[in-house]
Formats: C-alpha cells, structure tokens, sequence
C-alpha cells in the first residue's frame, strides 16, 4: 500500500525544510510552506501521515482526515495538537523532543528525524511516540 504524506507547513522551519527520502517502496510526498487551518482537510484528506511544525490539528480537523494514520509534529512543542482527540480515533503522534522549528540549529536534525519517526511508525515501530 503506498503511503501519502503531506508536509502542511514547512516554511515555518528556520532554514530549507530539506526532508531526507522515506525508507517506503511506494509513498507520496507533498509539501507546503504554509497551509491555513481551514485548507488542512481539503489539502490532506488522502493523506495516511501529516507532517506540521505549527499548523493546529483539532478534533474537527481529525475527523475530516479519514485515511490519517500518523502526526508526525516537527519539532518538540505538540500544543498545537488534540492529542486525546488523536489518540481517541487511532491516530499516533510523534514528535522531535527538545527542538525548535525556529532555531536554525534544529532544523536539519528536525527533518532527518521527522523522517526517521515515519520510518518506524511504517516498520510498526514506535520512537519519540507522544501517543
């Protein structure tokens, strides 16, 4: 089953969001600088994996995203998440601890590890899960 992946708001990552490949024979990749929050379901209805550094992901949101599988939060902060909302509809959050989007330093680690969290969460492995 190929996966689909859709970045909502890499521009919010200090620097290029330089995103390694995913380990997976068959995926899609999309993304985007900035999605507003009414555009998420419209924008990521077919996605299994929805990669957001900033972008809010409530309940609401969940519920229009019948295919999610996996937030993958880019950076450390996952505030901007409904984690029991997730969690209530299967949907497993992973996150980069001890990063900032906004800090330069961070970012690379911030993809590279971003990708290796999707990458375990295919292997059905869990790393950095927050639920």
């Amino acid at each position: 089953m190929a996966m689909n992946v859709m970045v909502v708001d890499a521009g919010y990552l200090a620097g290029e969001a330089d995103f390694p490949a995913l380990e997976a024979d068959r995926f899609g990749w999309s993304q985007y600088g900035e999605t507003p929050v009414a555009e998420v379901p419209e924008r990521c209805w077919r996605s299994h994996i929805v990669v957001t550094a900033a972008t809010p992901l409530d309940a609401a949101t969940l519920d229009a995203l019948p295919k999610l599988k996996m937030v993958a939060v880019a950076g450390g902060e996952c505030a901007h998440i409904d984690i029991e909302a997730a969690q209530s509809r299967g949907v497993a959050v992973c996150h980069v601890p001890e990063t900032h989007p906004h800090k330069p330093a961070d970012a690379e680690r911030i993809c590279h590890e971003t990708v290796a969290n999707i990458n375990a969460f295919l292997r059905g492995e869990e790393r950095n899960r927050v639920c």
